[in-house]
């Protein structure tokens, strides 16, 4: 007997192994052919912020110069990056990492505890979902960070009546939810599940609370940070709910969930009647909690479309409106998991051709949606660009910037503002101080300057010819865009208002 479990179990891991590394094989190259190639200008922010946490510097608790989002990938990624990997290429891994974590953690544990045949399928969701999920999620934006904790908090359902996985979850949950707030789709059912399990027990409340507890705190040190700095708040938003809204979305929900939406990607809508599907399974199989909990899930989703940063999106793969129901998978995974079916083994195999078949596609089809998505619209809210001529750029302004012996590079005016800002000192190794007045996410930076005087000082502005409007600036010969202050002995601030160049308040 010990020799055919031990015999079973080699198998059990060989399978799943096997299509572990289907996943992995095809996240690569997703990685290796969009996300090392094609980035984005926030993403350069989350390069400084890289370079900034493997230095020991922490300024501030969120994104820079906002008071939402994180650079939790940016604090995954420094040991990768210490470890001599550059940032665009440290970064896309840690998100994509991020954005599988859920999915393999929650399939391990629904192969070897409840129902391999679903195990399996959870695994390969990543394979059923189109391309653009793939891209989306390998993105460094802070899109995943949130869905991935919560998602994995996801395991308490296998240890419903553990207290450590009480306390764990609970802590999960509420960092989740503080460092994106998307994560909350996932946390409500799952909490609500555990809740319907255990609501006579006076455990799973304490046990609850004293895990949230560590979560709130840190979760409230950060807003308390904004609290009491407002001037590091730069990119604020209001967030209001309004039913016009919510009617407005409902009229092409395909835009929300396309990218989102298993096998059917092309009528994404039908993700929510997925949900209902199960439910009404689990209904008719007797598992009452389970299909409430899982028919709760599409109203929770519909009733998020009434926020408006919900709906603010655009056809750009980059700013797109599925951005916002990224968690819609991992949903997914978690109502199949509730209470798995029992099925013969010739629909097991069966049903496990369809990753197969997906990964085949995917494989076949992906560098044509990478080049179709990775083409710039009219809709974009970032700036996209090939990673190699940012760092083209980065190195050329570095040799430029060494030869004359440049102390502060500011940034007046330029479409590649934010990688020249952000992105050089990172990829360039003693690359000058950078600076962009006008909209400067730092706010240290301006703190520090205020009162600081650089001697050589190297501006890059498209639309005005500083030479002709001061005898003190000099133009950088077959540079066009570039001027050269000389032996200045003026405060930076001080400089930058004689030259008109705007300096937002700080």
């Amino acid at each position: 007997m010990q020799v055919t479990s031990s015999t079973s179990r080699s198998r059990d891991i060989i399978v799943f192994g096997f299509f572990l590394s289907l996943v992995l094989i095809y996240r690569w190259l997703i990685l290796k052919d969009f996300s090392f190639q094609i980035c984005d200008s926030d993403q350069a922010i989350l390069w400084q912020g890289l370079k900034d946490y493997s230095e020991g510097r922490f300024y501030e608790p969120r994104f820079y110069g906002q008071a939402y989002n994180s650079f939790f990938e940016a604090l995954l990624a420094v040991p990768l990056y210490k470890a001599g990997l550059a940032a665009h290429l440290a970064l896309p891994i840690v998100s994509s990492s991020l954005s599988l974590l859920p999915f393999i953690l929650l399939s391990y544990l629904c192969y070897f505890k409840r129902s391999k045949l679903i195990g399996l399928l959870v695994l390969c969701l990543p394979l059923l979902l189109p391309v653009e999920h793939a891209m989306l999620t390998s993105m460094p934006r802070g899109f995943v960070p949130g869905i991935a904790l919560a998602g994995v908090a996801c395991f308490q359902i296998f240890y419903k009546h553990s207290r450590t996985a009480f306390a764990l979850g609970a802590f999960l949950h509420l960092l989740a939810f503080s460092l994106n707030s998307n994560a909350i789709l996932i946390s409500v059912p799952c909490l609500f599940y555990l809740w319907l399990e255990n609501r006579k027990n006076v455990k799973f409340y304490r046990y609850t609370a004293l895990g949230a507890l560590p979560a709130a705190l840190i979760h409230g040190g950060a807003a308390l940070f904004y609290i009491r700095h407002p001037n590091y708040n730069l990119h604020r938003f209001g967030l209001e709910y309004s039913f016009s809204d919510l009617w407005a979305a409902m009229r092409h929900l395909d835009d929300f969930f396309n990218f989102n939406a298993p096998v059917t990607s092309s009528s994404g809508f039908l993700v929510l009647i997925y949900f209902l599907l199960i439910a009404f399974y689990y209904f008719k199989k007797g598992a009452q909690k389970e299909a409430l909990v899982t028919a709760f899930i599409p109203f929770l989703i519909l009733f998020t479309f009434g926020f408006n940063k919900v709906n603010e999106g655009t056809s750009s793969l980059f700013f797109h409106y599925s951005r916002m129901f990224l968690a819609v998978p991992v949903l997914l995974a978690f109502s199949a998991f509730l209470h798995p079916p029992v099925l013969s083994r010739k629909i097991h195999a069966l049903l496990l051709l369809v990753p197969l078949y997906f990964f085949v596609e995917h494989i076949l089809t992906y560098p044509l949606i990478i080049q179709k998505r990775s083409q710039p619209g009219n809709e974009e809210r970032v700036i996209i660009a090939r990673t190699e001529t940012i760092l083209s750029d980065c190195k050329n302004l570095h040799y430029l910037c060494d030869a004359l012996q440049v102390e502060l590079f500011v940034i007046s005016n330029h479409f590649y503002y934010d990688y020249y800002n952000y992105g050089c000192a990172t990829c360039v190794e003693d690359f000058p101080k950078t600076l962009r007045p006008v909209y400067e996410r730092r706010t240290y930076r301006l703190v520090e300057d205020e009162k600081c005087v650089y001697k050589t000082i190297l501006i890059i502005d498209m639309k005005r010819a500083l030479d002709k409007e001061f005898a003190f600036v000099k133009k950088i010969p077959n540079h066009p865009d570039l001027y050269l202050i000389n032996n200045n002995s003026v405060y930076t601030m001080d400089l930058l208002k004689k030259l008109n160049i705007p300096c937002r308040i700080y």
